[in-house]
């Protein structure tokens, strides 16, 4: 063996050494991993939030942006974030707000939306149902954060909630669980109980936005899925939201919110500086600009 060839592998395997020392700083540093594609359920089980982007082109074209929380994390837990009533409303009820500004207002490092939301009816006696910054609405479902309950359970609304405990739970309840300390719910259910609850003959390909967790009960999965761009991104129906969250390992599986609504912020991706927290949209939103909304399911340092 020659004296160069030695200096080369001995240069070869610093180098190598270098790289593995950087990527190990950079996993211990980030706080969201934005992975090349979906992770094996084995894969990254020490990380607490993972993000990748998947494109599928069948049955249609779809993008879908998905992220997969640790919920025992030690460094992060989840938040539910509703923003400040404008003028004096009902407990049930809030002003709509840009979702970035809930997601800074409330230190998220990544959030998606949840809650749908209906109009009040006006002075005329009438319900608007154009959403605009500010505009005053009822939330549907239930909403709850560590401070406070803004809206209650509600049947035919599917929640999600975790109790004092930190256990996840998924169902259709018409009165809120004692001992839940955040809770927020969506339109109705994909999975429950590894049985799939959509109805066949939903075909409307939408924005979508839904949450899931594993059979385990170690992950909670936050997707949303683009939709209303022909030829790119079409959205999804019922089944096909659920035959995917089966196919991330999810056991419970509930449709929040989509449409206009459908929105996933994230901090970025900044490999010379891991600890960056600028947030933006991580997916294309049908409603330009993104719309307001009421209620965020966000990932937040404990």
């Amino acid at each position: 063996m020659t004296d160069s060839f030695k200096l080369n592998e001995k240069n070869m395997n610093k180098k190598i050494s270098i790289a593995v020392v950087l990527l190990s700083a950079f996993l211990l540093h980030a706080q969201i991993i934005h992975l090349e594609k979906r992770p094996l359920v084995t894969e990254f089980s020490d990380q607490d939030i993972l993000l990748w982007k998947e494109v599928k082109s069948q049955p249609s074209p779809v993008k879908l942006y998905c992220i997969r929380f640790k919920l025992n994390s030690t460094k992060y837990q989840l938040g539910v974030a509703v923003p400040p009533k404008l003028t004096k409303l009902k407990d049930e009820e809030t002003s709509l707000t840009d979702p970035m500004k809930i997601s800074n207002d409330n230190d998220f490092i990544c959030a998606v939306n949840c809650n749908a939301f209906g109009p009040l009816t006006n002075s005329f006696g009438f319900k608007s149902r154009s959403w605009h910054e500010g505009k005053n609405v009822e939330i549907n479902g239930w909403a709850k954060n560590r401070k406070k309950e803004f809206s209650p359970a509600q049947q035919g609304y599917y929640s999600f909630w975790l109790d004092q405990h930190g256990t996840p739970y998924m169902g259709n309840i018409g009165t809120s669980k004692d001992g839940a300390v955040l809770a927020v719910a969506g339109f109705g259910a994909l999975i429950i109980d590894d049985v799939t609850k959509v109805r066949k003959d939903d075909t409307a390909k939408h924005p979508r936005t839904m949450i899931g967790i594993d059979k385990e009960k170690q992950f909670l999965y936050m997707v949303v899925v683009d939709g209303r761009q022909d030829g790119i991104s079409e959205g999804m129906t019922s089944s096909e939201q659920a035959e995917f969250m089966q196919e991330l390992n999810c056991c419970d599986a509930i449709n929040l919110d989509g449409g206009g609504s459908s929105v996933l912020i994230a901090t970025e991706n900044d490999s010379k500086n891991p600890t960056n927290s600028n947030l933006k949209i991580i997916n294309t939103p049908s409603s330009k600009p993104p719309r307001p909304i009421a209620v965020m399911l966000g990932i937040k340092k404990k």
